[in-house]
């Protein structure tokens, strides 16, 4: 997965609920992919949310 786009200033702070805005696209990719759905959700349970 690439990451560049978080290097950009101010990418996290353009959503008001980031950690939202990041499990609604896993959504949408899950509605065509339950695999990738699966893959993406475990990585997002790795992240802390709060720091």
């Amino acid at each position: 997965m690439d990451d560049s786009w978080l290097q950009r200033p101010g990418a996290i702070d353009e959503h008001n609920d980031f950690r939202g805005h990041v499990y609604g696209l896993i959504s949408w990719v899950g509605e065509t992919s339950p695999h990738r759905r699966d893959k993406l959700l475990a990585m997002a349970q790795r992240v802390d949310w709060l720091s």
